[in-house]
């Protein structure tokens, strides 16, 4: 294989694995003992730790006790390649790059490994020292970018908001987060419950990852083979090894959504795992100890299943060590216009619309509004109104009509305009006497209720302005969803 193979497809696997950072470990299997020597020595010499393996069995066993940032593989090793050993290690959760070393000089066979087997890259054997240390080089840049990208996404994700019971909340995920104590998060569907786990997971700083599963997504015959693995012929169809979220969660956290749709079964088995730390796959043995984080969510309440005979007591106590209760949005009416801010940055992010936000009258709507689905209908609406505002400003004509009746009867004109760098905008078509109502309307929140400055604004008379907000007051009776402004004082001199 020539040399400058390896800049024709530079990159190709950037970004899919947790490639090299600080105090990288090497792993090299390789059943010649020359070359694994020298490949040892020269790796070591450039501050690189190294372990040694003479074939593809014994490299699995390594990984799990040396836990490499990097695999250099022999391609042929007795009857066995790599293509083969990088299926073995992807169907044990692990995603180590894998280097592959071939005597084989084929294109061919680099661009299938890249392209087709998952292999990070391709070397030719015998090893040259300047093409090893150019690929650890450019391994070592992309492991930089990597961390960066991973710290800003690793910021939590989840608003806690201002209200005193969601500061109380942040107060003991910052105290827990470091922890292993199990964690139970209930609330209604829609309050974010996901979301958290995710945080708490990224501030624990735990190495492995992060694994969910929705108890109620799946059929009760195949929950236990996803939770707990099975072994090749262990059932028709088991044509290969699965290993189960439970041992892809190791150093990592488990998330069990809608832990309260677990059949009965699966629980018993779960409570097992959780006093030995270990799993026994369908069909194989006990694995060694696990370390993992269990963290639960439910909609339901679940001493209600309990009593009903359909969750298990000692499980529940074995999960609710630390309980967190999301309250609907309802109840923290006054976080809204800061979460509302916060999802207007990431759907702007989404679509490309970085200055999308949410205008002062539709901002009224969105706090008035009782949010049945909470914080997922929160982010819908807003999703909905980016779509309709072209990315801007999100007025009350951009909402959903629910949203839109609370301002029946208060000020329709607020509907269909929005105060923006001292220019109002009226949807067309309309009626010039909606318009002319919006124009009052606005220029008084601009002169702060000053008739006189009002009137002399648009050009009408004083008279005129009384008149007319006098109108605007005897609509229909409001709601107490929308209550009415207060009327201005009277105006002591009706005439220009």
């Amino acid at each position: 294989m020539q040399t400058d193979l390896a800049y024709d497809l530079r990159g190709i696997k950037s970004g899919r694995f947790n490639i090299m950072q600080t105090a990288p470990r090497v792993l090299i299997i390789d059943q010649d003992a020359n070359d694994r020597r020298y490949a040892a020595e020269t790796i070591a010499e450039w501050g690189y730790e190294t372990a040694q393996s003479t074939g593809f069995d014994e490299g699995l066993t390594r990984c799990r006790q040396f836990r490499p940032n990097l695999i250099l593989c022999e391609f042929c090793i007795a009857d066995t390649n790599g293509f083969s050993f990088i299926r073995r290690l992807r169907s044990r959760g692990l995603r180590t790059p894998v280097v592959l070393q071939s005597s084989e000089s084929s294109i061919d066979l680099a661009i299938e490994a890249v392209h087709r087997r998952g292999a990070y890259w391709m070397l030719q054997k015998p090893l040259v020292s300047l093409e090893l240390r150019r690929l650890f080089a450019r391994l070592q840049d992309e492991g930089k970018a990597t961390s960066a990208a991973a710290a800003e996404v690793s910021k939590p994700q989840f608003h806690f908001g201002a209200s005193e019971e969601m500061l109380r909340i942040r107060q003991t995920v910052e105290r827990v987060s470091a922890t292993r104590a199990g964690i139970m998060i209930s609330g209604e569907s829609g309050t974010g419950k996901d979301v958290l786990a995710q945080t708490i997971h990224k501030l624990s700083q735990r190495p492995g990852r992060f694994v969910a599963i929705n108890s109620a997504g799946l059929p009760e015959g195949l929950i236990e083979s996803e939770l707990f693995g099975y072994r090749r012929g262990t059932f028709t169809g088991a044509a290969e090894d699965h290993i189960g979220l439970v041992e892809q969660a190791n150093e990592g956290t488990l998330f069990l959504d809608e832990i309260g749709e677990m059949p009965l079964t699966a629980q018993a088995k779960l409570l097992r795992v959780l006093e030995d730390s270990r799993v026994q796959p369908l069909g194989g043995a006990l694995t060694d100890e696990l370390d993992f984080r269990l963290i639960s969510a439910t909609n339901r309440d679940l001493r209600e299943s309990i009593r009903d005979g359909g969750f298990r007591n000692d499980l529940f106590h074995r999960l609710n060590v630390i309980p967190i209760h999301l309250p609907p949005l309802r109840a923290r009416k006054e976080d809204i216009p800061a979460l509302a801010d916060s999802l207007c940055r990431l759907l702007g992010e989404e679509y490309g619309h970085p200055a999308f936000r949410v205008g002062q009258h539709a901002m009224e709507l969105l706090i008035r509004h009782a949010w049945p689905g909470n914080v997922r209908e929160l982010r819908n609406v807003l999703e909905r109104a980016m779509i309709l505002s072209d990315g801007q400003v999100a007025m009350p004509a951009h909402l959903p009509p629910l949203l839109q009746s609370a301002l029946r009867g208060y000020s329709p004109s607020l509907q269909r305009t929005e105060v923006e760098a001292n220019r109002i905008t009226i949807p067309f078509p309309t009626s010039v006497r909606s318009a002319e109502e919006s124009i009052i309307l606005a220029t008084m929140a601009l002169t702060k209720d000053d008739r006189r400055e009002t009137a002399r604004i648009t050009g009408l008379c004083v008279k005129t302005i009384h008149a007319r907000l006098k109108s605007y007051r005897q609509r229909p009776k409001e709601t107490e969803e929308a209550p009415p402004a207060a009327e201005p004082p009277p105006d002591d001199g009706d005439s220009e």
